[in-house]
């Protein structure tokens, strides 16, 4: 529910005028996978107002354009229509045809539970050439648009066999002398697909961003349309972590936000160019799709709709639906209408990028950070940042329950620079981390599962965290200097966890649980067996010590211990 890095919410009393969601039945084709039609549920009639709150509903839709302020669609710069005008662009990227090709797609690939790792064939384009393919310009920084992309990758089958679709688009626009206005967006989604054949049509675009929708079959499915097919979306594979290159001639602003969970990324930027390297695991995101009566709209219903007028449905996008969410919680009675599958990355624009006057954030040449979630609203900007509790907060809000009723699992992933980290915390040198604290209001502790993970390299600083509620958690992702080194503790071949905790001095009753993680940096030396610790050569053996109470938040310390013969 409403969350804030901080997840926070509040309850609901179900209400008998609920409108349906959408349809529970596979009523036409198979293009439609699962229990939904994915569709945009009917309107009941006058009278009625609705919701409708899915990702990459516009991503799925578009199709390449280029156009002047009139509307009307030019096939390059330099055509009649758009020569000295101002122009919009959306462009979807095609594959990289050579090594130096730039805004393209290089590689995407597929990496086992196990550790391997399979390069994506590439298919072919689909459709073959979009209705409105355009030939970009590199001086003025906009791309060519094509259309979206079938790749192969027979390690990560999936229901309807192992095609994936990659949609990778550049948005933006271009003054009369071909200079950037703003920063491009970037929109990158990987959809496992499976084509069928119907009575589908092209969407046929209406400008830039305007589309027309003839099929007469449902759509709502599918991830691209061609003449009489449909890339209808399927089930990621489960254990299956997925990634993604692509190269840019823009590069991205500050911070991306998306749809996939504990991300390893790769930024390398030149002079000319820059590339982008995504690889993470898919997230299961809930849908809102519903109607209500007039009489029960929330205030912010921004129509005026009575019993005798035809109300259409809002269809905020989840990037800025956290107060569309909770308004209508009532009216959904807190249940998804369904979830599936997501993989998608995407930039913030200009105006929802900054986080104030920091200068820790003012290299706008950077990739700052990362903030991922399944959370069906959220926060349509960058983490809030408080100087003063160093520390970030993130808004998010989301159905408690699934389509089944089922208690609906949360993810969440914050990834920072870790010279931006040591900045905001103001040491050049030494060690800085992380802590994810989560707390209920209503319930004091939190007794829900959660799985956490803090991480830091080189280049990045990452925190994971899965398994809670979106009822009424708290979550705050905070900045730290760990404890300083304790001194070093002589060891032949093992101790246990618990005599670790002692030696830290952190509150240890009979009761409580003992954890140990070494330091990526000293697994050469020690490793974690069960309760103990055992030492593989001599050397300096790092490790996070942490103490988990029956009842109470856990505790931890950072100890060195030197390993010896």
């Amino acid at each position: 529910m409403l969350a804030f890095l901080f997840l926070n919410s509040v309850p609901v009393s179900p209400l008998p005028h609920f409108v349906g969601k959408a349809s529970a039945e596979d009523t036409n084709s198979s293009n439609l996978k699962g229990p939904a039609s994915y569709q945009w549920p009917v309107s009941p009639g006058r009278g009625y107002g609705g919701l409708y709150i899915e990702d990459d509903i516009s991503h799925t839709r578009r199709v390449s354009t280029l156009g002047n302020s009139a509307g009307l669609l030019c096939t390059s710069t330099t055509d009649s229509s758009c020569a000295g005008q101002s122009v919009k662009f959306y462009a979807i990227l095609p594959r990289c045809e050579s090594p130096t090709s730039v805004d393209c797609v290089e590689s995407i690939s597929a990496k086992s539970s196990s550790g391997t790792i399979e390069e994506a064939q590439f298919e072919r384009y689909f459709p073959a050439q979009g209705l409105a393919d355009f030939v970009g310009s590199p001086e003025a920084k906009i791309p060519s648009g094509a259309s979206s992309s079938l790749w192969n990758i027979p390690s990560a089958p999936h229901a309807g066999g192992s095609g994936y679709l990659a949609v990778v688009s550049v948005s933006g626009e271009a003054d009369s002398l071909r200079k950037s206005v703003g920063t491009p967006i970037v929109h990158a989604s990987l959809y496992p697909v499976q084509i069928v054949a119907g009575r589908f049509s092209r969407n046929i675009p209406n400008g830039v961003g305007g589309i027309s929708h003839p099929s007469l079959d449902l759509w709502g499915n599918c991830a691209a349309i061609d003449d009489g097919f449909c890339a209808a979306r399927q089930e990621f594979p489960s254990a299956i972590r997925f990634s993604m290159a692509i190269r840019l001639t823009s590069s991205p602003n500050g911070w991306l936000h998306g749809r996939i969970f504990d991300p390893e990324i790769s930024f390398t930027k030149t002079d000319t160019s820059v590339r982008i390297q995504i690889e993470a695991n898919p997230v299961q995101v809930p849908a809102i799709a519903t109607w209500a009566e007039a009489a029960l709209l929330p205030k912010s219903f921004s129509q005026v709709c009575t019993a005798q007028v035809f109300c259409s449905q809002t269809n905020p996008q989840s990037e800025g639906a956290v107060s569309s969410v909770e308004d209508w919680r009532p009216l959904y009675q807190d249940k998804a209408s369904w979830t599936r599958g997501q993989w998608m990355f995407k930039t913030l624009s200009d105006e929802r990028s900054e986080l104030g006057s920091n200068t820790c954030f003012s290299d706008k040449s950077l990739l700052q950070g990362f903030v991922t979630t399944n959370s069906t609203g959220y926060s349509a900007g960058p983490p809030s940042y408080s100087t003063s509790e160093k520390s970030f907060t993130y808004t998010l809000s989301s159905p408690h329950f699934d389509a089944e009723s089922k208690v609906f699992a949360g993810s969440y992933s914050f990834v920072i620079r870790a010279s931006t980290a040591r900045c905001l915390y103001g040491i050049a040198d030494g060690e800085i981390s992380a802590k994810l604290s989560i707390s209920s209001s209503d319930q004091g502790d939190l007794t829900q599962t959660l799985t956490e993970s803090v991480s830091i390299d080189a280049t990045w600083l990452k925190v994971n965290a899965s398994g809670f509620h979106y009822s009424s958690p708290v979550i705050k992702t905070s900045l730290f200097a760990p404890p300083a080194v304790l001194p070093k503790v002589k060891i032949v071949k093992s101790v246990t966890a618990k005599a670790i905790a002692r030696y830290a001095k952190l509150e240890l009753a009979s009761t409580s649980k003992v954890s140990l993680k070494v330091f990526r940096n000293s697994t050469k030396y020690c490793k974690v067996l069960g309760a103990t610790l055992k030492g593989l050569k001599v050397g300096p053996c790092k490790v996070t010590v942490t103490v988990t109470p029956k009842k109470g938040r856990p505790t931890f310390k950072n100890v060195t211990l030197q390993i010896t013969k």
